[in-house]
């Protein structure tokens, strides 16, 4: 039997990566897993050192949640501020519509004694441009 070798901070202390001493717990993933199946908001939340980032990083990958760091005194509008933000939201400055066009219209009225004949005609154009400035939501911190 080989045994592996690690040295001490690669499986104790802080780390940006999943440690080595994670153990996967088959209840808890498996229900964070179903819980974000359902098409709800789903907040990891609790003291520190308690597993938050691991579990997350265990189960999904950077490209499938967005991370808001809750600090105190947040309140429930600034929480929905960051969220917009870290998801790209972007504001509506200003949206200008020009329509440039033309219209002419002919008509014509032939009467003859016996025959009696109509005509008309129309012609009519029209160039619709739409110019948006949009921003990114910015927040007061």
């Amino acid at each position: 039997m080989i045994q592996e070798h690690h040295k001490r901070d690669d499986v104790f202390g802080l780390s940006r990566d999943i440690p080595l001493n994670y153990v996967t717990r088959e209840y808890a993933d498996k229900k964070f897993l179903t819980n974000l199946r359902s098409q709800k908001h789903v907040v990891l939340y609790g003291g520190s050192k308690q597993g938050k980032t691991c579990l997350r990083k265990h189960c999904l990958a950077p490209d499938q949640y967005i991370l808001v760091q809750c600090v105190n005194g947040l309140d429930s509008a600034g929480l929905n501020a960051s969220i917009l933000k870290r998801a790209g939201f972007e504001i509506t400055q200003s949206q200008t519509k020009t329509a440039a066009g033309k219209n002419k219209v002919t008509a014509a009225f032939k009467a003859k004694l016996l025959d009696i004949g109509i005509e008309l005609g129309g012609e009519k154009g029209t160039e619709t441009q739409v110019s948006v400035v949009t921003a990114p939501l910015e927040l007061d911190l």
